[in-house]
């Protein structure tokens, strides 16, 4: 298979030069042609035709490792300035793309033949087409893995309200527009009709860019809860000069401003360095979305960064999943048990209210009777209670024991029968 680089080579304007003259004869010094400068570069090339300037072909070969490899070469030449594709034949691209990368390195060595002479440019750059191509699939899993995240985690925590939860007014704007934009394209294809409203909740981080994303986890900010905290301590604690130094530092530490990533994320055993490596994949990211350089160098350590963020955000998803949500619907239990506790005893309170009411409405002249009933028998007592037992022998102070008529009545009835 083969596999091409292409450049292009303009030539300088040449600056006037005092000609020198000597037996008045006229010295004129001409640059190289690029023919020329092919060969000091190049030692053992090989032109298909030895007296054309216009158009040209031909090979070399260059060591690459213990292997020799076979270069093909073509290149035009317009107003000056010259066109050139080298190509590489093999059947490991891997192997290609090393080759190219040595053959950059000859063409544009610090100390090359060409520099003088041309402004160089790569107009087709295959290695890093292959570097991009290869670190695509990466990145790709990277920010999908991260947008999954970020949906588990402000989901769980703001439910539908979760777009109107973010603090940064101008990445809310462009979650609003950018989810519009997705919603008119969807329901075209898919001859839809998803509400406005939906579609903010639906595509919200979809519609982001990596720099909204950037502020959405980045930016510092006091939120609501934070404020009603504060409130309610300082309104607790209206002599803040009774606490102690600590007591107090503790508590502003808590109320200061903290970014999403510091409330949402920094339990999730993530990477300590996050916002550091995420900046620099998104140097990467531009390089690779706008098909840009990437040389070897930049594409192992954008490999290892990816490899390391991708694990990263794996160990926070399932943080996520088998923790959060686990305590999320602990507490929701704890929750609905303590709701259906204030419902049925709000229930039973209601069902026996009435009866206590009428028990209370029984009870209320029996009440008066009993009081009425003191008011006779209280000036009673206290007169029998000065009585002697000589006069009413029968009555026991304090006692009030009825006498015993009927056994006297039997004892009458029996003497008689006798």
């Amino acid at each position: 298979m083969e596999y091409k680089n292409s450049y292009i080579f303009l030539k300088r304007n040449d600056k006037e030069k005092d000609i020198p003259k000597k037996d008045n004869a006229i010295i004129i010094k001409l640059p190289p042609s690029f023919r020329y400068l092919l060969k000091k570069t190049f030692i053992n090339i090989k032109f298909d035709y030895e007296d054309s300037e216009d158009i040209n072909s031909g090979k070399f070969t260059i060591e690459n490792g213990s292997k020799k490899i076979e270069i093909l070469f073509k290149y035009y030449s317009v107003m000056s300035n010259c066109y050139l594709d080298i190509i590489v034949e093999s059947k490991n691209v891997m192997s290609a793309v090393s080759t190219l990368n040595k053959i950059n390195d000859m063409l544009f060595a610090k100390n090359n033949f060409f520099d003088e002479f041309y402004v160089s440019i790569i107009s087709y750059d295959y290695s890093s087409e292959y570097y991009c191509n290869k670190l695509y699939p990466y990145l790709n899993e990277f920010e999908r893995k991260l947008r999954k995240l970020l949906f588990n985690i402000y989901t769980l925590n703001f439910n539908l309200d979760y777009y109107v939860a973010i603090p940064n007014e101008e990445v809310k704007n462009n979650i609003k527009k950018g989810s519009k934009e997705i919603n008119k394209e969807i329901n075209k294809l898919n001859n839809g009709n998803v509400s406005v409203e939906d579609c903010f909740i639906k595509y919200g981080f979809y519609s982001l860019e990596y720099s909204d994303v950037d502020k959405l986890l980045f930016t510092k900010y006091i939120s609501s809860d934070d404020e009603t905290k504060l409130e309610e301590f300082l309104k607790n604690n209206k002599d803040l000069t009774k606490l102690s130094d600590s007591e107090l530092r503790k508590k502003f530490k808590l109320s200061k401003p903290k970014n999403a990533w510091e409330r949402f994320f920094n339990n999730k055993k993530m990477d300590d360095n996050f916002q550091t490596t995420f900046n620099l994949i998104r140097i990467f990211r531009n390089n690779i979305d706008h098909c840009k350089f990437i040389s070897k160098k930049q594409y192992d350590e954008c490999i290892k960064l990816l490899k390391q963020e991708i694990k990263s955000l794996d160990t926070a998803i399932s943080t996520t999943e088998q923790k959060d949500f686990l305590n999320r619907n602990i507490k929701l239990s704890y929750e609905y048990i303590n709701k259906i506790s204030e419902i049925i005893n709000e229930f039973i309170m209601n069902s026996y209210k009435p009866l206590m009411d009428n028990i209370e409405l029984i009870n209320q002249p029996m009440k008066e009777i009993n009081e009425k009933i003191k008011l006779i028998v209280n000036p009673v007592s206290s007169i029998i209670s000065n009585m002697t037992s000589s006069v009413l022998p029968e009555v026991e102070l304090l006692k009030y024991n009825i006498p015993n008529y009927f056994n006297d009545i039997k004892t009458e009835n029996d003497n008689k029968k006798s």
